[in-house]
């Protein structure tokens, strides 16, 4: 997923930290008046409950965006249960 993020200048460590522990690629970074954006890429699996950790991390100033980017192989296999004998 692409994922943009608006951010006050006083979280911008925070929010690159979270990205990194998502297993996120940042693409850009980039100025604005109150603040900075973040691009970054992060796959789907580990975004959900992101939109919750970020608002709490920030009391809620911060914000973002998502949208697909691409399809591509998962890093984790998901685990397979005990074959059952009949």
């Amino acid at each position: 997923m692409n994922v943009e993020i608006n951010t006050p200048e006083e979280y911008f460590g925070t929010i690159l930290g979270m990205v990194s522990s998502l297993k996120g690629t940042i693409v850009a970074t980039s100025e604005k008046m109150d603040g900075k954006i973040i691009e970054a890429q992060v796959p789907l699996q580990n975004l959900f409950g992101f939109t919750g950790t970020l608002r709490s991390n920030t009391q809620g100033r911060a914000i973002s965006i998502m949208e697909f980017s691409r399809y591509e192989v998962a890093l984790t296999q998901p685990q397979t249960s005990a074959k059952m004998k009949l």
